[in-house]
């Protein structure tokens, strides 16, 4: 095997190997998909609206953090403060190819009061 067969085969194996690791990371990173009724069981008051609403990845504003990890899946990162008026957090999501979009969600006490895309 010549120089050049020998480039070509470690540069095949390379891309093999980076092909795989995209392919297991977009699925780990991929959001959970809950069809309307697990919505419903989970959050039985809510409108039929608004579980299709949370199965199409929307957020509203006064939705609760859990309602929110339901629609767009688990963030990559919370950061919680906490003062007299209250606890707030702002949850990270990373998507996209390598991560090439950041998304914000605003809690104030639970209850989302504001986002960034």
């Amino acid at each position: 095997m010549n120089y050049y067969e020998q480039y070509l085969s470690q540069a095949l194996s390379w891309f093999a190997v980076a092909l795989l690791a995209c392919v297991l990371l977009s699925v780990a990173i991929a959001p959970p998909v809950m069809t309307v009724v697990e919505i419903r069981g989970q959050f039985p008051e809510l409108s039929d609206e608004q579980c299709q609403q949370i199965a199409g990845g929307q957020v509203w504003l006064g939705m609760t953090y859990e309602m929110a990890e339901a629609s767009w899946g688990k963030p990559v990162d919370v950061n919680l403060s906490v003062d007299v008026w209250g606890q707030h957090a702002q949850c990270v999501y990373r998507i996209g190819d390598y991560y090439s979009t950041t998304k914000y969600l605003y809690f104030e006490n639970g209850y989302l009061t504001s986002w960034q895309l």
